[in-house]
């Protein structure tokens, strides 16, 4: 019976809108939580701290907190760190992760990178925040949990803040396995592909408009994509927009310096449940280490 418990919640939050991995509304900003790749686009480290709180009007409704850190060890790779934390109801998920990644030159501005992370990986269930009609039954009334270790992998092109790349966050498709339970249940192979254009209004202009996209695939769920544009003013302020097909549309605002990162983004569901779930409200917080005065992150070539 835990296997049909595990797959009504976890329908109710991402089987519904096509994924059962949490969505990030703010993932332009800190790609590392979609590719390891992603790591050796910066040239410094960049440290971020995240929110969401999804569907507001929804009790126990889906949140996600999580973080980020990226260390550049010499001029072509560089490893990192993601943590998070996705409760929704009785279920809780864990993930810490190591991540490495590797950069090649192939011209005078184009770059191919490569990542691999290792994932630990906790499922817990506990019945505090279930309602039963027989708080007894066995099949519900215990606390339990899996453990399991997962591998991501991803790869990208990048030149200049512009980047196109594919990546995978469950490699293995962990099983999800309960100590009382006889049945084994998994997370599908999800993949992730992403891409990205930054251009300069004009030469004279300080504005510049990033247009970029992510295509969500997994196994036995419709495709989603994310289409974003994002106008900034130096580099510093940026204003967006994202429409997540059969989902959301967002809007999304940020601020960043050579020390400082702060961002948010709010969430209209569009689709048909649109009515009972509220709002969703996504932060995040950052600071930049040894970057500097030129440096123009995510997806900007090492220096020579």
């Amino acid at each position: 019976m835990k296997r049909y418990l595990f797959i009504l919640i976890f329908s109710l939050s991402y089987i519904a809108i096509g994924q059962q991995l949490p969505h990030r509304t703010q993932y332009l900003f800190n790609e590392v939580k979609l590719s390891p790749a992603f790591i050796t686009t910066y040239d410094y480290s960049p440290i971020r701290v995240s929110s969401r709180i999804q569907w507001t009007a929804i009790e126990n409704s889906p949140r996600t907190y999580s973080a980020s850190a990226v260390k550049p060890l010499k001029k072509n790779n560089g490893i990192g760190v993601n943590l998070y934390n996705d409760q929704l109801a009785s279920l809780s998920y864990n993930m810490v992760e190591f991540a490495y990644s590797q950069r090649l030159q192939l011209s005078e501005k184009i770059y191919f990178s490569g990542g691999l992370g290792a994932k630990f990986l906790q499922t817990n269930y506990s019945p505090d925040n279930m309602i039963l009609n027989d708080p007894s039954d066995p099949a519900f009334s215990n606390s339990e949990s899996s453990n399991n270790i997962d591998i991501s992998l991803g790869f990208l092109l990048h030149s200049n803040g512009n980047y196109l790349g594919i990546s995978t966050p469950n490699l293995l498709e962990p099983k999800l396995k309960f100590n009382s339970e006889n049945e084994i249940n998994f997370i599908p192979r999800h993949y992730y592909i992403i891409g990205s254009f930054k251009k300069q209004l004009s030469e004279e202009s300080k504005f510049s408009v990033q247009p970029s996209f992510l295509l969500k695939l997994a196994a036995n769920s419709k495709a989603q994509l994310d289409i974003n544009s994002v106008v900034r003013y130096q580099d510093n302020l940026g204003f967006g927009l994202q429409y997540r097909t059969e989902d959301a549309l967002a809007a999304l605002v940020s601020f960043e310096n050579n020390k400082y990162f702060i961002s948010y983004s709010y969430d209209i569901t569009t689709s048909s449940i649109s009515s009972v779930t509220g709002s969703t409200h996504e932060i995040t917080l950052g600071i930049n280490l040894n970057r500097k005065v030129e440096a123009d992150c995510p997806a900007n070539p090492v220096e020579e």
